[in-house]
């Protein structure tokens, strides 16, 4: 509930097209629940069986794998989301979180194991690709709020600081 009411409603707040489409009558009856164009979105807790074995859905987003713990007399809480995904043919898990170890990552293990594709932008000066990294964003010193406003991502090809009004562009014609 509280991912619900700290992130997820108020990004979704934040996005007028998506928020024009929660359904807010059926929305207030969970806060962990919502329809959103007539699509059901559900926040869960790995650590509750329950949750995740309760219902088929297409698409699951795993945040922090490696703080998930296997659940006794379940499995691991991986092994449930896939179990939850069978039954739609194109179904799909996002995994995302943070190594917690080098050897024991359950996170890490699933990166070596993938494609290790990275998605990239093409800058709009140079054209080049570049994978968009925390190191590449660039503002000025002060307050967040001149953080915010001078925030500019540079280009590690050409050296350009690139202004927020590229952003939706280079996204669309991003490639992993």
């Amino acid at each position: 509930e509280s991912v619900s009411r700290a992130r997820l409603k108020p990004m979704l707040r934040s996005t007028p097209m998506l928020w024009e489409r929660v359904d807010k009558a059926r929305s207030r009856l969970r806060t962990n629940e919502m329809l959103i164009g007539g699509q059901p979105l559900a926040v869960v807790w790995a650590g509750s069986p329950i949750e995740l074995s309760s219902r088929p859905v297409h698409t699951i987003l795993f945040d922090e794998r490696d703080l998930a713990e296997d659940l006794p007399g379940q499995g691991n809480p991986l092994s449930l989301a896939a179990a939850r995904v069978a039954t739609f043919p194109d179904g799909k898990i996002v995994v995302t979180g943070t190594p917690t170890t080098a050897d024991e990552s359950a996170i890490a293990a699933l990166y070596e194991a993938g494609t290790k594709f990275r998605w990239t932008w093409p800058c709009p000066h140079c054209s080049e690709f570049f994978a968009p990294e925390y190191k590449l964003l660039k503002w000025d010193s002060g307050s967040p709020a001149v953080a915010k406003r001078t925030a500019r991502l540079l280009c590690p090809h050409c050296g350009t600081l690139i202004e927020d009004q590229h952003r939706t562009a280079m996204n669309s014609a991003g490639r992993y």
